[in-house]
């Protein structure tokens, strides 16, 4: 049994997905590489993964989403952290993120370093028993 974690990755743009897919498989991470919505809600259906590292700006649906989707097992989704990689950088975003359960989001543009420690502190930091619902905010 292949104990390495595996992780969604859902980027529309072609170039970053493939070098974020090579650079966290390079990391010792198993990955899978969806391109929007419908694929990403497809791979959530078929497949359990620890992580979704998730861009929101998605060209066929809304990430905000897939997020929820994703830590939501009653939604199909298998509990997955979920790591926002977004240049949507306004705090309303971000605490949206964190709303529909992000555990982190990482601002575009990053560097490649900087992903790979946001995914080992996601992941260590990842329980699904433990983890309480975020509690609403108001105006959100």
């Amino acid at each position: 049994m292949n104990k390495q974690p595996k992780i969604l990755i859902v980027e529309d743009d072609d170039d970053l997905r493939e070098l974020l897919g090579e650079a966290l498989e390079n990391a010792g991470y198993r990955t899978e590489l969806v391109s929007g919505y419908c694929e990403a809600t497809r791979a959530l259906e078929t497949d359990k993964f620890d992580l979704v590292a998730l861009d929101l700006m998605l060209p066929d649906g809304d990430g905000m989403e897939i997020c929820d989707r994703a830590v939501n097992p009653r939604d199909g989704g298998s509990g997955a952290a979920v790591l926002v990689l977004s240049g949507r950088n306004s705090i309303e975003c971000k605490l949206k993120s964190f709303m529909s359960g992000a555990r982190r989001f990482v601002s575009k543009p990053f560097e490649i370093d900087e992903l790979i420690s946001a995914v080992k502190e996601t992941l260590k930091g990842h329980c699904v028993a433990a983890a309480p619902p975020p509690a609403p905010l108001p105006g959100l």
